[in-house]
């Protein structure tokens, strides 16, 4: 299960008065994404020195070896975590002209991991909730000591949930609509389904004669 989590201290919304603590059931996505963290803290730990972790779709600024370079330069030696790309979520806590000190971050898009702080992460398992709401929670817990470049010098590719095929646990689907977010095999081929409802369909399914292994779940 995952705890619905918004930062008392959170800025830049004006709908926090709808929010309330709930039990969301993570999806496939968000555990297999919180899984390949977990993989990459296991290492940093293992290597005993700091590890980059990027995702897929980061997208380095023009200026990212310079900015890095600053950062690094007045980096705290209590750091467990400098992120490189991320949403801002809460005021700083300080900030420098190249740093600031989190209080509450959204996304995982590309953040360096000292050993120290992966052995911190990885006393706090399991993962109840999105990664970067877990993370975002430690640090705004005390657990550990996230900084962040100014400016971030990591985007992803597109915006917000475009393009993503992880699902996200908090934005539940209309009713009706199939919640899987794993692609059925079956439908890289018909090219639409009840698992890819999405998909523009040019033909019809009942025309076929051939026995779908995707009905025999989704009925």
């Amino acid at each position: 299960m995952v705890r619905g989590c918004v930062h008392e201290r959170c800025t830049g919304w004006d709908d926090l008065h709808t929010y309330v603590v709930r039990e969301l059931e993570m999806s496939a996505g968000e555990r297999g994404c919180a899984l390949s963290h977990i993989r990459a803290w296991r290492r940093c730990v293992d290597k005993r020195q700091p590890l980059l972790v990027i995702e897929d779709d980061a997208v380095p600024t023009k200026d990212f070896t310079e900015v890095l370079k600053q950062a690094l330069t007045s980096l705290p030696r209590d750091a467990d975590v400098l992120y490189l790309g991320y949403s801002q979520a809460a005021e700083w806590r300080r900030q420098s002209s190249h740093l600031a000190e989190a209080e509450y971050v959204w996304t995982t898009v590309a953040y360096m991991v000292w050993p120290e702080g992966a052995r911190k992460l990885l006393s706090k398992l399991p993962v109840n909730q999105p990664v970067d709401n877990f993370m975002a929670t430690l640090c705004a817990d005390g657990d550990i000591k996230a900084y962040c470049t100014l400016p971030k010098i990591v985007h992803q590719a597109d915006g917000w949930n475009v393009k993503s095929d992880v699902g996200h646990s908090d934005e539940a689907p209309a009713p009706g609509v199939v919640t899987s977010d794993v692609f059925h095999t079956d439908d890289k081929y018909w090219g639409c389904g009840p698992a890819n409802p999405h998909f523009v369909c040019s033909f019809g399914f009942g025309s076929s004669d051939i026995v779908k292994s995707d009905d025999r779940y989704w009925g």
